[in-house]
């Protein structure tokens, strides 16, 4: 999952580049105590730890590349033996390539010598030096790294899991609420002895509404077609309460239908439209659903009710914070006098699994 700031981003960098220049200090005095037996500084020096500080810090972007390899999915088949032992491997050859290109190769092609002879006895220590730094900072700081990763990623899920199922609950409480039941069997009383064909029609789609609510409940992302058919259903109860005063458009590319977003987060924000404007036959509420640049917008006129309506506002924080533990992308409100607009990210994880407790 994407889901970093600024600063939370470029933090693990700034922390890696201090740690590069500690080790260098530290790394390279002692390389010189070993070949000379005694410690010495000369300005001559700073160049060739200048490639050593270098050397270190790529290493951290090396390792997180091979740690992304021996990770990922196809080589979870194979043993784990063979798997850490070419892992090792990857590790202290990489470490040897990179020594090569950083500090052989400028002396030899570029006549950088700064007054210093390649002896064997050097280049040998370099080389072990350099492998031995690699493999202790692959699994003494990379894997510590990959491990709070992992944990942080695992903490995250339980959050977002808890988040939703928060707003599942929010969502059926509303649609349980007495008024709501005494308007939906109340229209459908009437239907019955008017038409047992639309009571039953009716029926269907006050079933489908909380038959996907509670299918929903374990979730942490459905698929844009999934909570437009929710919306399609929704609105069909609120036809029958309210007629032609509320009228809803609907102009989503099908590219779009297989794109994610929390369950229930659109047709909470139809909810609020209805709960917070007067509408009539002759102004009715207008709603706009529609796609454009990654995000699915709801656009409705906005005419408050005169009379107040008690509202928390925990449908639109809540639809929010989702969004903020998912991928750290906001979700964008605009309100002027005669409009109001909810852009929400539409998401795409490609490996994304729900989860299930």
């Amino acid at each position: 999952m994407k889901k970093l700031n600024h600063n939370r981003s470029t933090r693990p960098w700034a922390d890696r580049a201090r740690i590069a220049v500690l080790t260098t200090v530290f790394v390279y005095f002692t390389s010189v105590y070993m070949q000379t037996g005694k410690l010495f500084f000369v300005p001559l020096m700073l160049m060739e730890m200048l490639f050593t500080a270098l050397f270190i810090f790529s290493l951290f972007w090396i390792h997180g590349k091979i740690s992304g390899v021996f990770h990922s999915s196809p080589l979870q088949d194979m043993s784990a033996l063979l798997r850490n032992g070419l892992e090792g491997l990857s590790v202290v050859l990489s470490a040897l390539l990179l020594n090569a290109a950083l500090k052989l190769l400028p002396l030899f092609l570029l006549g950088l010598n700064f007054g210093w002879e390649l002896e064997q006895d050097r280049v040998r220590v370099n080389f072990v030096l350099g492998a031995i730094i690699a493999l202790f900072f692959y699994y003494f700081v990379e894997r510590e790294r990959n491990r709070k990763q992992l944990q942080e990623e695992i903490l995250r899920s339980e959050i977002v899991q808890k988040e939703g199922l928060k707003a599942q609950l929010e969502s059926l409480k509303n649609q349980v609420d007495p008024h709501f039941l005494f308007n939906s069997l109340s229209i459908l009383g009437t239907l019955i002895r008017r038409s047992r064909d639309e009571a039953l029609e009716y029926l269907d789609h006050l079933s489908e509404v909380y038959r996907a609510f509670l299918a929903n409940s374990h979730k942490t992302l459905v698929s844009l077609e999934e909570e437009l058919e929710l919306v399609d259903a929704y609105l069909f109860l609120l036809k029958k309460r309210f007629g032609d005063t509320i009228v809803l458009t609907q102009s989503v590319p099908v590219t779009y239908l297989d794109r994610e977003l929390p369950p229930g987060s659109l047709q909470m924000l139809v909810e609020n439209a209805v709960k917070h404007n007067a509408f009539s036959k002759k102004d009715p509420l207008q709603i706009d659903i529609f796609a454009e640049a990654d995000k699915l917008v709801l656009k409705n006129s906005r005419r408050p009710r005169r009379e107040e309506i008690k509202s928390t506002g925990i449908g639109l924080q809540n639809i929010r914070s989702r969004y903020r533990l998912l991928v750290n992308q906001p979700v964008e409100v605009r309100e002027t006098e005669n409009y109001f607009e909810v852009q929400l990210p539409l998401l795409n994880f490609e490996a994304h699994e729900s989860t299930d407790h």
